[in-house]
């Protein structure tokens, strides 16, 4: 049986919350000197936001997607950059 998550109402709530954790990350990351724990900081960007691409609905919470989307798009593209 999957596991499933069920957000039941607070889905805007987990989601501002997920992108404030996110956030975090990036402006930690911009202190850190060593380009791995860098790369370290925006990979988890990445993982924190991409179950979030994956379990929203695209069409009813657009404006999150979106964001989610060019935040983990920027967190690989600075990975790289790096």
């Amino acid at each position: 049986m999957p596991c499933v998550t069920v957000l039941s109402g607070f889905v805007t709530d987990h989601v501002e919350l997920l992108q404030l954790h996110s956030k975090m990350y990036h402006n930690l990351a911009a202190f850190e000197k060593d380009a791995k724990r860098r790369l370290a900081m925006e990979s988890r960007r990445v993982d924190l936001l991409w179950p979030l691409l994956l379990s929203l609905s695209e069409t009813i919470y657009e404006g999150f997607h979106r964001q989610a989307s060019f935040v983990t798009t920027t967190a690989l593209d600075c990975s790289l950059v790096t």
